[in-house]
């Protein structure tokens, strides 16, 4: 029975610990569902997750579930390794205001003071084995260009798995595979070297735009007629970050 109430009380606290160091670290309202801990297995999961700028805003990141588990016997060799990512209907509102800076970035305090005296590298390694993202919505408002309309990006599905951090280096090999809609149009991503495949709109007439991403990237879409049987066009995104073909 002592067991059993433990077991039931551990969420709740868990929950609590987990939501006042959250709201430490973020300026804004965060709330927080259910936690879940495997002390074993090394995992710990998030569910319902919300995080406002203002108690009455709307949230600008939340998600349904968020599952984490690492791996024990790496932290003995100075490794975080995260053996499984899992992130369910994850729900973004990305804003670049009218001066130029992000909405999310307002979120995190002021960074402190850098000390003058370089510091020494970190010997620790962060490593990714397995990340699965299902059912995302990322919302990317541009208030800094004049009549901006949203850009809507639904992602169906990401996995990504392998590669690492030794400090602020990348290293290791990694793959990724998605399944996306930009503003209705099918894009597909796949391999290590981040190959792009935007699929063809066959009923709905493109029409030519471009819009501005922060860091003066683009996305730039061609324009086509209902029905047209043109040969597929180069879509280019950001700074011919990659190239497909609608």
């Amino acid at each position: 029975m002592l067991v059993l109430a433990v077991r039931g009380a551990l969420p709740v606290a868990l929950r609590s610990i987990v939501r006042d160091q959250a709201q430490a670290a973020i300026r804004g309202q965060v709330e927080i569902g259910d936690v879940d801990l495997w002390l074993l297995r090394g995992a710990i999961s998030l569910d319902g997750v919300a995080i406002r700028p203002a108690p009455e805003a709307e949230p600008v990141l939340s998600w349904d579930q968020l599952y984490v588990q690492i791996s024990w016997p790496e932290l003995a060799r100075r490794t975080l390794l995260l053996r499984e990512i899992d992130l369910v209907h994850p729900r973004v509102d990305v804003e670049r205001l009218a001066d130029g800076g992000i909405n999310l970035t307002r979120l995190l305090p002021e960074p402190a003071p850098q000390p003058e005296v370089p510091q020494p590298a970190s010997e620790w390694r962060v490593a990714l084995e397995k990340l699965v993202i299902d059912r995302g919505q990322v919302r990317f408002q541009d208030a800094s260009v004049k009549g901006a309309k949203p850009i809507h990006i639904d992602i169906g599905s990401l996995q990504a798995a392998g590669g690492g951090f030794a400090g602020a280096i990348f290293e290791g090999r990694s793959t990724i595979a998605a399944r996306l809609e930009v503003e209705g149009a099918p894009l597909q991503i796949d391999g290590p070297n981040l190959r792009a495949v935007l699929g063809t709109r066959s009923q709905n007439q493109i029409r030519r735009s471009q819009t501005t991403f922060a860091g003066g990237g683009y996305l730039s879409r061609p324009e086509g007629a209902r029905g047209s049987r043109e040969p597929d066009r180069a879509a280019r995104w950001g700074r011919q970050a990659f190239a497909g073909s609608w």
